[in-house]
C-alpha cells in the first residue's frame, strides 16, 4: 500500500461501530507490537496522533451524546482491521 492508500482507507473506513475508547485500546495494542521495530521518536509521534484522534472523538460523542458500544478485544470485528 501506498501512502495514497493507506490515507483514501483512513478517510473512507465506516467507524460507526467503535467508540473512541475502543479505538484507543486497539491501537495501544498494536503500538505494544510495533515498539520493537520503530524508532522511539517515532513511536511517541504515534501516540501523540493517537491521543488528538481519542480526545476529538470523546468531544464529538460527548457532543452528539452517542453512548460508546463495547467491543471484545480479543475478537474485533473484521471491518477495522481490514
Amino acid at each position: 500500500m501506498d501512502q495514497a492508500e493507506i490515507l483514501r482507507r483512513i478517510k473512507d473506513t465506516n467507524t460507526a461501530d467503535l467508540d473512541p475508547d475502543g479505538a484507543a485500546e486497539i491501537y495501544a495494542h498494536i503500538l505494544l507490537y510495533l515498539q520493537e521495530s520503530i524508532p522511539e521518536a517515532d513511536l511517541h509521534r504515534l501516540i501523540l496522533l493517537a491521543a488528538v484522534m481519542y480526545k476529538n472523538g470523546i468531544a464529538v460523542r460527548e457532543q452528539l451524546q452517542i453512548p460508546s458500544p463495547r467491543i471484545d478485544l480479543d475478537n474485533p470485528p473484521k471491518t477495522y482491521l481490514q
